[in-house]
């Protein structure tokens, strides 16, 4: 008979007549059940139960000190731990009325005394091994409350994942869309715009030697200055379509080096310039390690300047810029972090496309495209993390050298 897997099951009797407690011990420890304590003053009943924690409870309903109600009404508010708690019930005289009585104030089952020792004994054995099984239960049921916790977490963390691998060739099919429209786009306005330009120069040039006309020269010369940026918006068109190319020069590129650069670079705008408005900024770089990767080092640094100079743009009043480098596994990563207002979720989903920009006035929508693009070309993966006014992560991964030789290189 055990009340669970570990130990046999502690009985506590209350009973203030010695005579029932040594024949009540007799008889369980002749079953095999050593483990019992008796009690005699009622009033000591709950501090006992608190100490002893019994499997079950062998109760006299007739004490002296206290009633066996009061008795079992302050067991069972001890049992916070929700478990089946068998309390039997001992009385002489027991009839219908008080067996009703104790069974309604939360006995689980009544005998007469003298009992019959067998009888005591299944009772015992059958009340205990129902608690036995019901604490069974009860931690079976935790263990799969918390496998259900554990796989709800991971069923979550699945989720997140799909939907954001979805979200990724959601993106990736409309900025190969892009760029198909990119690389016609750039075709089919190359040809027009060298044509603007060749004859613009020619009548530039026969108006200010030929026909004399500082006017129409100024205009002319305004044409031309449209035409030019006309063709650097499409060279910057063409850079966010080209794919990578055999051709294109790739040598060993120092991340740390690349990234001081290019703070180096962007210093005026986030010290000179911002000191002069009132803004203060805190930059920092943290770089750990040597890390090499194999690219174009003026690309990639240009792609790290965009990155610092967005970042200084999302932080009009000033904030704290970090720009760190790392590896992780095989891949060098370069973070560039700001505390600026960040993105809505609709500046998310479109930040790298061509020609898209919250920017009033100015931009062209072009920095993250080509970004992405130089990015891509080399390999790499570019991932955006952000929150409406709390800031924005871009994180460029891309692969370490093959040869793992952490060699000084141009940045």
């Amino acid at each position: 008979m055990t009340a669970n897997a570990d130990h046999s099951p502690r009985i506590l009797v209350i009973d203030d007549k010695e005579a029932n407690c040594r024949l009540l011990r007799k008889i369980l420890a002749g079953a095999l059940i050593g483990d019992v304590m008796c009690v005699a003053d009622a009033r000591q009943a709950a501090a006992a139960f608190a100490k002893f924690a019994p499997d079950l409870v062998l109760l006299d309903w007739h004490l002296p000190q206290l009633d066996g109600p009061t008795v079992l009404q302050q067991i069972r508010s001890l049992n916070t731990e929700g478990t089946f708690l068998p309390i039997i019930v001992l009385a002489g005289g027991m009839n219908a009325e008080l067996k009703n009585t104790a069974l309604l104030a939360g006995a689980a089952d009544c005998l007469a005394t003298p009992f019959d020792h067998a009888e005591i004994l299944l009772r015992i054995q059958n009340l205990a091994d129902l608690r036995a099984v019901q604490i069974e239960l009860k931690e079976q049921n935790k263990t799969l409350k918390k496998r259900m916790r554990e796989r709800t977490v991971k069923l979550d963390q699945a989720l997140k994942k799909l939907e954001g691998a979805q979200e990724k060739i959601v993106q990736g099919e409309r900025l190969d869309a892009l760029r198909g429209m990119a690389r016609g786009m750039t075709l089919d306005f190359q040809k027009p715009l060298g044509t603007i330009l060749g004859c613009g120069e020619l009548v530039y040039s026969k108006c200010r030697e030929e026909v004399k006309n500082q006017a129409l020269a100024g205009t002319m010369q305004a044409i031309l200055a449209a035409a030019r940026d006309c063709v650097q918006t499409v060279n910057r068109l063409g850079e966010f379509q080209r794919p990578g190319e055999p051709s294109d020069i790739r040598a060993p590129v120092d991340v740390n080096a690349l990234v001081r650069n290019a703070l180096a670079i962007t210093e005026p705008r986030w010290k000179n310039e911002a000191s002069e408005r009132g803004a203060i900024f805190r930059v920092q770089a943290d770089c750990s390690g040597t890390l090499t990767i194999t690219g174009s080092g003026g690309e990639l640094r240009n792609a790290v300047v965009q990155l610092v100079a967005n970042a200084i743009e999302a932080m009009p009043g000033g904030g704290t810029l970090t720009v760190r480098s790392r590896q992780e596994e095989e891949r060098a990563v370069i973070e560039v972090i700001d505390t600026g207002v960040g993105m809505t979720p609709e500046t998310r989903a479109r930040c790298l496309e061509p020609f898209y920009t919250t920017k009033t006035g100015s931009g062209a929508g072009f920095g993250l495209a080509m970004v992405y693009g130089c990015v891509t070309r080399h390999d790499g993966e570019m991932e955006i993390e952000t929150t409406p006014g709390a800031g924005t992560t871009v994180r460029l991964v891309l692969p370490l050298s093959p040869s793992k030789k952490q060699n000084s290189a141009d940045p």
